[in-house]
C-alpha cells in the first residue's frame, strides 16, 4: 500500500528505457486508491529536464496506474477549460517513499476535445524500439497498451478544475 494522503508532495520522475530520469516535477497527491494515485500540478510549476526546463502553462490532474501500463493526464487552461486528455504508454508507475516513477516508452495516444482520439509519436517510439532494443513480443504489447488507451479516452470523464485550478 502507497503511504500517501492528499496534500501530500511528490517528487515525480519520468525514466527513458535506460533507466535515466529525461523529466521532473512535483506534484501534490489529489487521492490514493488500491491501484492508482491521482496528482495535480497547478500552472506555473516547473519541470525539470535533460535538454531543458521550462514553466508549464496549464494546469494538469494525473493517473499513475501501479498495474496498467499507462499514465493519463487531464490538461486544462488555467481558465478551468479542458485543453486534451494526454496518455504516455509507460511502465507501471511505482511510488518509494514520496518519489513516484515511470517509464515512458515515447509512444502517447490524445484526445482533445470534439476530435477523435489520435495515437501519436510513433516515430520517437520507433526510434526508442531501436535504441533500446525493444522486442518485437514487446513492440506489440506497446500498442496492445494503445489499444487499451484508446478504449479508456473514448470512455473518460475529466473531472474538471475551477478556474485558476482551485
Amino acid at each position: 500500500m502507497v503511504d500517501l494522503r492528499p496534500g501530500d508532495l511528490v517528487d515525480v520522475r519520468a525514466l527513458h528505457s535506460d533507466g535515466k530520469a529525461y523529466r521532473w516535477w512535483q506534484d501534490t497527491v489529489e487521492s490514493v486508491h488500491n491501484d492508482y494515485l491521482v496528482t495535480s500540478m497547478p500552472a506555473g510549476s516547473a519541470v525539470g529536464g535533460t535538454d531543458r526546463g521550462w514553466i508549464t502553462s496549464y494546469v494538469q490532474r494525473i493517473f499513475y496506474w501501479f498495474a496498467r501500463p499507462f499514465v493519463l493526464s487531464e490538461v486544462y487552461r488555467p481558465s478551468g477549460e479542458l485543453l486534451e486528455i494526454y496518455v504516455h504508454i509507460a511502465s507501471p508507475t511505482t511510488v518509494q517513499g514520496r518519489q513516484v516513477t515511470y517509464t515512458d516508452l515515447e509512444l502517447d495516444v490524445i484526445l482533445r476535445p470534439g476530435h477523435a482520439p489520435e495515437v501519436v509519436d510513433e516515430d520517437e517510439f520507433a526510434q526508442a524500439a531501436v535504441r533500446y532494443g525493444y522486442s518485437p513480443a514487446f513492440r506489440s504489447s506497446c500498442y496492445r497498451a494503445v489499444a487499451d488507451a484508446l478504449k479508456l479516452v473514448a470512455r473518460w470523464n475529466a473531472a474538471g478544475i475551477s478556474p485558476e485550478g482551485r
